[in-house]
């Protein structure tokens, strides 16, 4: 049985909302129709609030301390939660852009979009 299969299916679904995310920052500035990119956001935000919260406590709970019994917390444990870290962060970051465009003029749509497009 593989037991990283659910792991493995987190990333894939992490993935396409990531592809989904860059389409959106990309088509920020120029898009004809704010709300279908708003609800293309809002989309990624609720997998993070969501999916992406289960994935993330399913490797610090059941992965890490494996992973920290066979190699010990340094290295590849620690990159890891620090990636953790940096993902809340950038989801945070996502959530203020997205409110900021929501009543955004030209030139907030412009800079949200630069911001969106870093995470």
């Amino acid at each position: 049985m593989d037991y990283l299969a659910p792991l493995k299916g987190g990333h894939l679904a992490g993935k396409e909302k990531l592809d989904l995310l860059a389409r959106a920052a990309s088509e920020i500035e120029t898009a004809e129709d704010p709300g279908q990119l708003v609800a293309s956001l809002e989309e990624v935000t609720r997998f993070f609030d969501k999916e992406l919260y289960v994935h993330l406590r399913q490797e610090e709970v059941g992965l890490f301390p494996a992973l920290i019994t066979a190699v010990g917390r340094e290295g590849v444990v620690s990159a890891m939660l620090g990636e953790h870290q940096s993902i809340w962060r950038a989801i945070d970051n996502l959530q203020e852009q997205l409110g900021a465009l929501e009543t955004a003029d030209d030139a907030e749509k412009k800079k949200a979009a630069q911001n969106v497009k870093m995470i």
